[in-house]
Formats: C-alpha cells, structure tokens, sequence
C-alpha cells in the first residue's frame, strides 16, 4: 500500500508499508528512525539495534576473534599438533610451548587453536542439518494443516520425550564415536523444538493478507512458501539458530569428555578437558584443562549474546526510542 505524506517542505514523500517486516519505510533514507510529520515513529534498521546493544557486539568480536584463530591455526601454531615429544611430557607454559604440554608431550596451545575448528565446525553443521529439517517440517505443518499437521506434530512430540543427551550417548556408543558422527547426532535430535517455532510462525503468517492476496491471485503453494511466508519467519528461527549452536557446542564438549565424542588425537576443546579426569591433573597441571574451558564458556556466552542482540534487533515491535 503506497500513500502520499506531506514532507516537512511542503513536498510529498512516497510512504511504503512492507508487508516482510511488518515495517514502514520513506522514500527519503535520511527519516529513517526519526518522526513523521503524523506523529508515526519509523523502526531502525536492525544493524542499528543490534549495535545498541553492546554484549552482543562484544560477543561478535569474541566469536570473530575464535573463528579467526582457527582458521588460522595452520599460520598461528608453534608446533605439529599430534607432534609427541617424550622428553616434555607434562611441562608447565614456557617461552617453548607457550601454554605447556599435555601428558604424551604435545603442545596444549596448538590443541587449542585446532581444536577450536572441531568445536566450532560440530555447532555450525548440527545445527544447519537441525534446522534445515525444522524448516520442512514445520513450514509443511503449518501451510497445509489438517492430517499433514497432526502426523508431523505427533513425531515432533515423540522425539521431544527422548532423553537427549542419553539418546546421544547410545547412538554414538552403536555408531561408534567419531566426528561425523557426532554432527549427524546432534543434527537428528535437535530439530523438533525449531520446528514448533516454525509451524507457529508459519501458521500466523499463513493468515496475514497479503498471503491470501497472493494465493486469491493464483499464487502457487511452492511460492506462497518460498516467497511469502519463509522470508517473514526467518528472524524468530536466525534467533534459535544462534542459542542451538551454544547448546550444541557444550554438548560436543560433554562427550568428548566423557570420551564418546571426537576421537583422539584429533583435537577439540571437549577431548582437551578429558585429562582433567584425573585428580592429580586438576591440582598440579591447571594448563591441561583451563585454557580449553575458557574457550568453551567463552564461545557459548558470545553466541548467546548474539542471540540475545539478534532477538531484540529483529524484534517487529522496537521502535527508536
């Protein structure tokens, strides 16, 4: 709907209503966020919210700085990560091996840094597989409804009883631990609560009508979904996306831990924390075992951040204060 508003020179500006965003935007980009002349308050643009809220650019900093180290890793590290070395088994951090060495003699600071990359790989691609099948099955529920709804709803209902962090535990003990392993795990068991959020957000939007004027013009049910009603329910998904990748990182790292998760030698921040089983460890060689655990906490307090930040951003009802 495009209306004609008086602009403060007497002219007129062309005042847009966008039915994705559920947003008002003006032809002149220089009255974004500021007072029409009716009194009407325009939202600013997300980027704009999100950098007010300042957790949430630190946490992207933070992640920034861990994704780039890791990626990294090959330029940054001091040595060959599964490198043993007998006669510096157990060192404490020195101008050699800056954060020390483990018990079979590899460098802890190279761990680290290669580590990062497994870490951060299983939460990223879990969570795309857990919410690539959130996305079908909830879109499908919510659009068509009726037995299409009730059938999908009621496996929803049944893998969300399963004990996860069990049920991780008995697949990898059957697979076998490993990697892949782990990702398809956490990508299989993680998508039914995305996939509520999908089918509510998609059934809301479903009613909107600018969606019963697409399909009242002969819109086809593949672009009512693609088109029309994807797009408007990706902010409140982009949100969970960001808590799940958290969530699938402390999962990794508990069973590394526990030693059903990424295989030595392999390196991940999980599997670092597993010599820390040992009591003499945790008192006499805090190097093992600290530095990995920062890490993780600070990985998954910045993705949550971000998370936080993204929902207030992408929030239809902020308004510039």
């Amino acid at each position: 709907m495009v209306d004609q508003a008086l602009s403060p020179n007497g002219g007129t500006s062309s005042l847009t209503s966008d039915h994705k965003s559920d947003s008002w935007s003006f032809g002149n980009d220089d009255m974004r966020g500021a007072a029409t002349p009716d009194g009407l308050r325009v939202r600013p643009s997300v980027w704009r919210r999100f950098r007010r809220h300042r957790l949430a650019i630190l946490g992207a900093g933070v992640l920034g700085f861990l994704i780039a180290i890791s990626a990294l890793a090959p330029i940054l590290a001091t040595h060959n990560p599964n490198q043993m070395n007998l006669a510096a088994i157990g060192q404490p951090p020195s101008r050699e091996h800056l954060l020390g060495t483990d018990l079979i003699g590899r460098d802890v600071f190279s761990r680290l840094l290669y580590g990062g990359r497994v870490s951060l790989l299983v939460g990223i691609l879990s969570v795309a597989i857990s919410m690539s099948i959130s996305i079908v099955v909830g879109a499908a529920a919510g659009f068509y409804r009726g037995p299409v709804d009730m059938g999908m709803m009621r496996v929803t209902d049944v893998v969300m009883c399963f004990p996860t962090l069990i049920i991780l535990i008995s697949m990898v003990a059957l697979v076998g631990p490993g990697l892949w392993t782990m990702i398809l795990a956490l990508g299989l068991l993680g998508w039914p609560w995305d996939a509520r959020i999908a089918r509510a957000q998609t059934m809301s939007v479903r009613e909107r009508e600018f969606v019963q004027a697409a399909e009242s013009c002969g819109a086809t049910n593949r672009r009512l979904i693609f088109r029309h009603i994807l797009p408007n329910i990706s902010a409140p998904l982009i949100v969970a996306a960001t808590f799940a990748v958290a969530w699938n990182i402390l999962l990794e790292a508990t069973l590394s831990f526990l030693g059903l998760g990424v295989q030595e030698p392999t390196p991940s921040w999980g599997n670092m924390l597993n010599a820390a089983r040992a009591v003499d460890v945790i008192e006499r060689m805090p190097w093992l075992w600290v530095p990995a655990g920062l890490l993780i906490a600070a990985c998954v307090l910045s993705v949550n951040f971000i998370g936080d930040g993204l929902r207030d951003a992408l929030d239809p009802r902020s308004v510039n204060q």
